[in-house]
């Protein structure tokens, strides 16, 4: 399996640094959950092979949540990201429908920016999360 995995990386059609990241951390934190659910590796390696990943950042990125971005600015969202795509190409697993969404919503993928949901409020201003937006009352 990592043999396929770095295969699909070493392609050229596959450019890491110009690839846009269309799944959110939550997907991502759910894809290493899965991942490492499956017994292949441990997480040690698994951190090792996304690209040396301190354990203390995985553990503060799988405890971030529950917007979807919360933790985009943490190092191990591209990583993570990058490997589980070219675990998906390897294993020819489709998109999902969510992530198809997200690529016609969001064409240029998600920033690697943090949210975690807090907004500055003024006067009698309330934040609200309908969805996976804020909005004010």
């Amino acid at each position: 399996l990592l043999k396929k995995i770095k295969k699909v990386k070493d392609n050229e059609d596959y450019d890491e640094s110009e690839a846009k990241i269309y799944d959110d951390c939550n997907d991502i934190r759910k894809g290493i959950t899965a991942f490492l659910k499956r017994g292949i590796m441990t997480k040690a390696r698994f951190l090792k092979e996304i690209g040396n990943v301190q354990s203390k950042s995985y553990t503060d990125f799988m405890g971030m949540g529950p917007l979807k971005l919360s933790g985009a600015s943490n190092h191990i969202y591209p990583k993570a990201y990058h490997w589980l795509e070219a675990l998906r190409i390897a294993e020819g697993v489709k998109k999902s429908k969510k992530r198809l969404k997200n690529e016609s919503e969001f064409p240029e993928g998600f920033k690697l920016r943090h949210d975690n949901g807090k907004r500055w409020c003024f006067g009698n201003q309330r934040p609200v999360l309908k969805g996976d937006k804020i909005v004010f009352f």
